[in-house]
């Protein structure tokens, strides 16, 4: 009696196929797991905003956890910039909340700005102003709390939760005019207005009154989408997936025209949707060109004395998408508005806070001249007096307001220079806010640092 064959024998092709299959899904099994044991991949790595998953996420919204890696790339070199979060998970050096020494301490609470988009962290403007002070032999601490996309309402969480541990002499907010708008994020009915744990609302007599959203969510963090949910659940993927968009990154053509770019170009130059040489824009849009092929383009129909104009507006930046006609004349409409009233209610609420730890309140604003300098220079903004006024009226007015409420106000008086290819501060405009910060302590806290001075 003939045995019986076997499966495997009777089918040797789709046997043989399962077998590999089988074999390359225990490969990949056991490569994940000891990249997960011995080399996890923090998506940090690919993100200089935080992430849902750390643990201060959940009073924050985003974060990171103490000492994960950060990665910062210089927008004008490429360079690379890799560090470390502090012991809380800030981008600082490691901070203990006792004072044991009576070290004079600052605390620098903001978004971006703070936390430094585009500088190493040796460069972070609070770093330079610490070792600047204990040059000095000030036994200094400027303690550093921020993130990228913060408003007022995290900031004010952090000064309740963290930054009073450290029982400041001074604590400084940096403040930007989107801040305005961050603060009513929670507003929004889709998943924008669960990211944010907490929000502030004005009560009937004017002040900030804490709530807390109920529909604050991590997954609206997570669910932005289905492909970034399941990268982040795996290390090869995270691994390949840094790998795509470095090269995605690296390989975006240096010029090329977007739906956003040529309404700029047609507004800076002066003309109509219809124009001809509008036309011809869009014959080449989200098309790679080069300089040359775009100034012949615009010598064609009459637009040679806008070319300096038209090749920066059509360089592949990626704050060209966010530009509308409006901002041209940079109208500041949301002064004295429910926003702006808001915003400067809550600037008494953390005023109140810090009093009651002792410490004092000052604000820098990022609506300086530097600021307004970048926006002309991508012709963003319209080069005349006027204009400008309005670009800075943020500033003066929130100045005015601060010396009637008994906040500090740094002035800008070295000019905050910012990367060419990107708003924030490079490491000029941190040594410039470096500069006004330690003017304004020597100005308003000279005494209280006199008595701190190293022994």
């Amino acid at each position: 009696m003939t045995a019986r064959n076997s499966w495997l024998s009777r089918h040797p092709k789709i046997g043989g196929v399962l077998i590999s299959f089988v074999a390359a899904v225990v490969v990949v099994f056991l490569v994940e797991l000891g990249l997960r044991l011995l080399l996890p991949f923090n998506m940090t790595a690919v993100s200089t905003v935080g992430h849902v998953e750390a643990a201060n996420a959940s009073y924050y919204g985003w974060g990171y956890n103490p000492h994960e890696r950060i990665r910062i790339q210089d927008p004008d070199t490429g360079e690379l910039h890799v560090s470390r979060a502090n012991n809380h998970g800030w981008r600082d050096r490691d901070r203990q909340i006792e004072n044991p020494e009576g070290r004079f301490r600052v605390v620098v609470i903001g978004d971006s700005n703070v936390f430094g988009v585009t500088v190493p962290a040796t460069k972070l403007y609070t770093r330079v102003l610490e070792e600047r002070l204990r040059r000095d032999g000030v036994n200094a601490e400027i303690i550093s709390m921020g993130y990228s996309g913060w408003g007022t309402d995290q900031e004010l969480e952090a000064l309740r939760r963290e930054a009073v541990l450290y029982k400041p002499q001074l604590v400084v907010l940096h403040v930007t005019e989107n801040d305005i708008f961050d603060n009513l994020m929670h507003t929004d009915p889709g998943k924008f207005g669960a990211r944010k744990p907490v929000f502030y609302e004005l009560s009937q007599t004017g002040s900030a009154e804490r709530r807390v959203n109920l529909r604050f969510s991590r997954d609206a963090w997570r669910n932005r989408a289905l492909r970034e949910r399941i990268i982040s659940g795996s290390e090869i993927l995270k691994r390949a997936w840094s790998v795509i968009e470095a090269y995605k990154y690296s390989s975006r053509p240096p010029y090329q025209l977007g739906n956003n770019q040529i309404r700029q170009i047609a507004f800076v130059v002066g003309v109509g949707p219809g124009d001809p040489f509008v036309a011809a824009l869009r014959e080449v849009e989200n098309q790679a060109i080069t300089p040359d092929e775009l100034t012949a383009l615009a010598q064609r129909f009459g637009q040679s004395e806008s070319i300096g104009a038209i090749l920066r507006i059509a360089e592949n930046r990626h704050f060209h998408e966010h530009w509308g006609p409006s901002f041209y004349r940079h109208p500041n409409d949301h002064i004295g508005k429910k926003g702006w009233r808001l915003f400067l209610a809550m600037l008494v609420e953390a005023k109140r806070v810090a009093t009651s730890a002792g410490a004092e309140l000052a604000i820098i604003s990022d609506a300086d001249e530097g600021h307004y300098e970048w926006d002309l220079y991508w012709h963003r903004v319209a080069p005349d007096d006027e204009t400008k006024k309005r670009y800075l009226a943020f500033s003066v007015h929130l100045k005015e307001f601060a010396e009637a409420n008994g906040i500090g106000f740094v002035d800008s008086v070295d000019k905050v220079v910012r990367s060419r290819n990107d708003a924030h501060p490079n490491e000029a405009g941190n040594q410039a806010l470096a500069n006004n910060l330690y003017r304004y302590l020597k100005a308003n806290l000279g005494d209280e640092m006199r008595v701190r001075k190293t022994r």
